[in-house]
């Protein structure tokens, strides 16, 4: 069998298996609803529905990354204990699986993904000179299962149809957040803020910053699927934006708000090219122009309670006042002590000493430097670089933009916080170098906008079909 084909063949019955997962967990969900409504009974509810999903990603890994996508931004609204939450669960799922049904297939690197073990490896190294070698080895440990993640999930997704799906269940999961944000189904955050602050979060623990990033993260992957989508998908998503919207109004996360707004706007203006580049430069304006209304309607309406409202239009709560600035003046003075090698992997707040309940270094590029000196800095800088010049080589331009809006919305979200080596951080570099993986294999790849029966038909008679 040659390389085309073989590619072809397994991308099709991925295909067919994520739409028969789909179909058989929606079944399952209806059946939990039913029993749920005459019964009562949320716990035997959830049994039915959560067991047969978490049998179905065991046994298809790429449905498996679909349900860890669509509770992304849930963060750490389900959690079986302090530990241990869904994410890892499935996180565990999706590792076993992998061996099981993909291990037998060559695993492959893209050029980023090198360099990205290569500053695994200098985090690693960072241990010999850490003021705090505990914390640098459970920094470690987490970058070291993320990474994991991320090798399975591009020598697991090799096209773009098949891509399309874990875009879709991570905006549908960001829309059921957004529903519960909007209809005031939450808590109020006003931890590290003041209490006069009202700001929407999940669940004990999570954070509203964390929230606003997951919630861009969502907005950016909605807009590549309205570039990609048809008429029907077009106004589903017009429907979608708007509550993606509010809901991270809410959140009062103003980083992500910038973010939300400029990513975007570069990666049309970066990503266009001949005719195609207006087309996206009145794309952008109509953008702006939408998420301007929606912020008016929030500003002059009950969405937002009036003290949210004062803080998004005062100036109190800027840079200086936040203790950002004194902070950043902190990290220099780290920076002086140990400038080549930095102290450590996750030592910023060991530096600190716990002051005031500083955990970080809120700006990426100084926490970089203090925890992995000068030297760890060109190496992010160089990844970061050598991610841009790949990017700008991916042929179709929808793709294209995806990867940069993700570039985009990774380095705005770090200026005023620690983003770097998080979850939203690893979430937003795997979307890149997957869109990498799916340039590459598309010159492999035939388009699948023939019908299905006949490639059915083609297939069996070849022998092929398993």
């Amino acid at each position: 069998m040659n390389t085309l084909q073989f590619i072809d063949d397994l991308s099709f019955l991925d295909y067919r298996k994520n739409k028969m997962c789909i179909a058989i967990c929606l079944f399952f969900i209806f059946v939990s609803a039913l029993v749920y409504f005459f019964t009562g009974m949320p716990k035997v509810s959830m049994v039915i529905a959560g067991v047969p999903i978490i049998i179905l990603s065991f046994f298809h890994t790429q449905f498996a990354f679909m349900v860890l996508y669509f509770f992304m931004i849930f963060s750490n609204l389900f959690r079986f204990s302090d530990d241990f939450s869904i994410s890892k669960m499935i996180g565990i799922v999706i590792f076993f699986s992998f061996l099981i049904t993909r291990l037998r297939y060559k695993l492959s690197l893209t050029k980023p993904s090198k360099f990205l073990l290569v500053i695994f490896a200098y985090t690693i190294l960072s241990v010999l000179w850490s003021v705090s070698p505990i914390w640098t080895c459970i920094g470690i440990v987490t970058i070291t299962l993320h990474i994991i993640l991320l090798l399975i999930l591009f020598n697991t997704i090799r096209d773009e149809i098949n891509f399309k799906f874990i875009i879709w269940s991570l905006v549908l999961g960001a829309l059921v957040v957004s529903i519960i944000i909007v209809l005031g189904l939450v808590d109020i955050n006003t931890s590290g803020a003041g209490a006069e602050l009202e700001r929407a979060k999940l669940s004990e623990g999570t954070n509203s910053n964390d929230l606003g990033a997951a919630i861009v993260i969502c907005l950016m992957g909605s807009i590549y699927l309205f570039l990609r989508g048809n008429k029907k998908e077009k106004i589903i998503l017009l429907a979608i934006f708007p509550v993606l919207l509010i809901a991270l109004l809410k959140t009062q996360a103003r980083a992500a708000l910038g973010t939300a707004f400029v990513a975007p706007l570069i990666s049309f203006l970066i990503t266009g090219k001949g005719r195609q580049k207006f087309v996206y430069i009145i794309l952008a304006i109509l953008i702006s122009m939408s998420a301007f209304g929606v912020f008016k309607i929030a500003m002059n309406s009950n969405l937002l309670s009036e003290k949210s409202k004062d803080r998004m239009r005062a100036t109190k709560y800027n840079v200086e006042e936040s203790g950002r600035l004194a902070i950043w003046k902190r990290g220099v003075q780290f920076i002086s002590q140990k400038p080549v090698f930095g102290s450590g992997l996750k030592t910023f707040h060991v530096l600190v000493g716990y002051e005031k309940q500083i955990s970080s270094a809120h700006n990426n590029i100084i926490s970089f430097t203090t925890e992995l000196g000068i030297i760890g800095l060109c190496l992010v800088l160089g990844f970061y670089f050598l991610l841009f010049v790949s990017i700008l080589k991916i042929p179709l331009s929808s793709l294209r933009w995806f990867a940069i809006s993700m570039l985009m919305s990774n380095i705005c979200l770090g200026i005023t916080a620690t983003s770097y080596f998080q979850k939203d951080f690893w979430y937003s570099i795997g979307f890149i170098i997957l869109a990498l993986r799916i340039s590459e294999c598309s010159q492999f790849q035939m388009p699948f906008d023939y019908m299905y029966d006949d490639y059915l038909e083609e297939t069996e008679t070849s022998g092929y079909m398993l």
